[in-house]
C-alpha cells in the first residue's frame, strides 16, 4: 500500500524511541524526515496536517493520540491506537487496520478533501471530556435534580 505519489508530502518521524536501525532504515526515503526527540511534541503535531498512529500492539490509552487530537490535528489510526478513547470514527478521526485502508485514509487527508471538519471534531471530542468539562455536567444534573425535589 502506498500514498498517492503525486501529493505533496512530508512524513516526520518523531520520538526518543528511535535507535539507529530505524533511523537508517527511514533516512533512505525522500518523503521521510527523521526527526527524533522534539521538545514541543504538541507544537509538531498543531503544525502536521496529518498525524499517523498505526499502532498494532501494546496497552493503554495513547497519549500522543489524545494529544494530536486535541491540537486539531486530522487523526488517522488504527483501532488499537484510539482504543479506550472516546472518538467517533469517521467524524473525530479516521481509523483503518489494513495497510491498504490506512494508505487510503492519509491519501484523503493529504488532498484536504474533509480535512479540516475531522480536525475540527477531533478538538471538540477531547474537550468534551475535559475533566472540568465533565464536573460541569455533573453538577448541572446535580443541580437539575436537587431542584425538582425542593
Amino acid at each position: 500500500p502506498a500514498i498517492d505519489k503525486d501529493l505533496d508530502y512530508e512524513f516526520h518521524v518523531c520520538g526518543s524511541f528511535l535507535d539507529d536501525d530505524l533511523r537508517e532504515r527511514w533516512q533512505k526515503y525522500s518523503r521521510v524526515k527523521v526527526v527524533g526527540y522534539v521538545d514541543d511534541p504538541l507544537k509538531e503535531m498543531a503544525a502536521s496536517g496529518v498525524f499517523i498512529a498505526p499502532i498494532i500492539s501494546g496497552k493503554g490509552v495513547r497519549t500522543k493520540v489524545v494529544e494530536a487530537l486535541s491540537q486539531n490535528a486530522t487523526v488517522v489510526a488504527t483501532s488499537l491506537a484510539v482504543e479506550g478513547i472516546f472518538v467517533e470514527r469517521g467524524v473525530d478521526c479516521l481509523v483503518a487496520d489494513d495497510p491498504e485502508a490506512f494508505a487510503e485514509h492519509v491519501s484523503f487527508l493529504l488532498r484536504e478533501a474533509g480535512r479540516h471538519s475531522v480536525g475540527e471534531n477531533a478538538r471538540e471530542c477531547v474537550l468534551k471530556h475535559d475533566p472540568n468539562h465533565v464536573v460541569r455536567l455533573l453538577e448541572d444534573i446535580v443541580l437539575s435534580d436537587c431542584s425538582t425535589h425542593a
